[in-house]
């Protein structure tokens, strides 16, 4: 899948919480790349307005591409076979992260490498590939009928 196919595809064809089926790590990492540019333009665009009106600017978009951004990881998932649910992990972090471990004098080197460990293994999953043909959510993306 190409850059613009992958846009395509997660925008105007499953926007909306689109959790049914699977996505291929092109369609992934593609619409991915898409933010990160998405949010760097708007940074760079936003750096010349004052903090506040930046950052609520920047929470819209981020609100406007949540939806298709949930869908992507949730299909992306479902291709390696997991449940929707696995998108847990890196929030689950994310509370350890913020939550977990602060002792006072920084934050408790456990937490910190469960945290970081509960990311690689997310990262890991979205990067290996997925099952070959069909599974419980769906055709293989890759497969041309």
């Amino acid at each position: 899948m190409t850059f613009q196919q992958s846009i395509y595809t997660c925008i105007r064809q499953k926007y909306f919480f689109s959790f049914r089926n699977r996505a291929s790590r092109s369609e992934f990492w593609w619409f991915m790349c898409f933010i990160f540019l998405i949010n760097l333009a708007s940074g760079i665009i936003f750096s010349f307005l004052p903090a506040t009106i930046a950052a609520s600017l920047s929470l819209v978009i981020s609100l406007i591409l949540l939806p298709a951004n949930l869908g992507v990881a949730v299909r992306r998932l479902h291709d390696r076979n997991l449940s929707g649910w696995w998108l847990l992990l890196p929030i689950i972090s994310l509370v350890l992260g913020i939550l977990g471990g602060n002792t006072g004098h920084g934050q408790s080197p456990v937490i910190a490498i469960l945290s970081l460990g509960l990311c690689l293994v997310y990262l890991i999953i979205l990067c290996m590939p997925g099952t070959a043909g069909p599974n419980r959510f769906g055709p293989d993306p890759l497969m041309k009928n």
